[in-house]
């Protein structure tokens, strides 16, 4: 039976100013926060002035690695930009809740991937991402690393053409097992194609962090440092970045084996000042 036909709906918002604080309770199915709008459906329209994340507390998945955003999300066919974002994470009063098999050495960890700016949705003018006095990532009983990934820039997984702007990161006095990129990330499955991005000056500072990876076997994943950001799984795609910037004092870290916890590399943290362009990715 047929009703006719349904046309599209255009909805469209603008906050001048969006603030989240998140300093307890549980986040264990907490899969994309954002402190930013969100524009979801062809013809929703969402802008933000100026947004912020802040996290000083909760409890956390320790099995899924789930992503908090600074800016907006646009999905399934929506469209969103914020002109400045920013994710602020300090202290210990995190929990890790994991199953048996990833029980943490120590409970009192953040386990997320951190992206300063948008998911699919710009961060125009600037994003930022400050860090301190916190612990990311963490060691299971077992002696496995779960590594975490934190990112200045905007998350792309969608074809398309998107300018963000400059990016400022600061981490001091922490503990991070994993990856700091001071740009965006183009990534999401083995289809992701047709991603251009520009992204504008990025600045990464660090001060009195320990960068820690992990070996498995004759395979390596430091704890890294990239200048901007990645490539990864994606085709026809390209990745442009305006000047990057990284001032790094006093880093320390080491790698250790996976299931067994032996320290392999001492020191073991790299930083390098350009991007990365990583597995099956064409240009």
């Amino acid at each position: 039976r047929s009703y006719g036909t349904t046309t599209g709906v255009s909805l469209t918002s603008h906050d001048a100013s969006t603030s989240l604080t998140i300093n307890g309770g549980d986040f264990t199915n907490g899969n994309g926060i954002y402190g930013g709008a969100v524009a979801d459906g062809t013809g929703a329209v969402s802008t933000v002035g100026t947004s912020s994340l802040t996290l000083t507390g909760g409890t956390f998945n320790g099995d899924t690695r789930y992503i908090v955003y600074g800016g907006s999300a646009a999905l399934n066919g929506g469209t969103a930009s914020t002109t400045q974002s920013s994710v602020s994470i300090s202290g210990t009063n995190f929990v890790v809740e994991s199953s048996s098999s990833n029980t943490p050495v120590d409970e009192n960890r953040l386990f997320i991937t951190v992206i300063g700016g948008g998911l699919n949705a710009p961060t125009t003018e600037r994003s930022e991402v400050t860090i301190e006095d916190a612990v990311l990532g963490y060691v299971t009983t077992g002696g496995t690393t779960k590594k975490v990934q934190v990112y200045g820039g905007s998350q792309y997984a969608a074809a398309g053409t998107y300018v963000d702007g400059s990016v400022g990161m600061s981490i001091s006095d922490s503990e991070i097992r994993g990856d700091i990129r001071g740009g965006s990330m183009v990534y999401f499955s083995s289809t992701t194609a047709d991603v251009h991005v520009t992204t504008g000056a990025s600045r990464i500072d660090l001060d009195n962090v320990v960068l820690n990876g992990y070996t498995r076997g004759e395979s390596t994943w430091n704890g890294r440092v990239f200048g901007t950001g990645i490539l990864e799984h994606t085709n026809n795609s390209t990745y442009t970045a305006t000047s990057t910037h990284v001032v790094a004092n006093n880093i320390t870290g080491t790698d250790s084996e996976q299931g067994d916890g032996t320290v392999t590399h001492d020191p073991g943290a790299q930083i390098f000042g350009g991007g990365q362009l990583d597995r099956k990715s064409v240009v």
